[in-house]
């Protein structure tokens, strides 16, 4: 199965350069990233994906429901988790494939 490729954004947000063109690596970590910082309605072509990790940090958060979010959010994407463990400080450890 080949990688997912897509540009790459550096840790201010902005498009990574590389040898002055768009850097295009495997990008399964920033699909996952995306979707975590997305709410609801912020895809226009996706409107469902989206699980707003912000808000969650800021409110009371039901961590069975955030499981399920995650699960869903991530099928979407043609991810299965092979690895989720949420403590209650809401520290994620993620491990996921790329199923197709």
């Amino acid at each position: 199965m080949a990688n997912v490729e897509d540009f790459i954004f550096d840790a201010d947000g902005d498009i990574k350069i590389f040898n002055g063109d768009l850097a295009v690596e495997p990008s399964d970590n920033q699909h996952i990233q995306d979707i975590f910082l997305a709410n609801k309605g912020q895809f226009r072509q996706y409107p469902t994906i989206g699980i707003g990790i912000e808000s969650k940090l800021n409110g009371s958060t039901n961590i069975q429901f955030l499981r399920k979010q995650i699960r869903e959010n991530l099928k979407f994407d043609n991810m299965t988790i092979t690895k989720l463990n949420i403590d209650g400080a809401l520290n994620i450890d993620l491990r996921a494939k790329r199923t197709k």
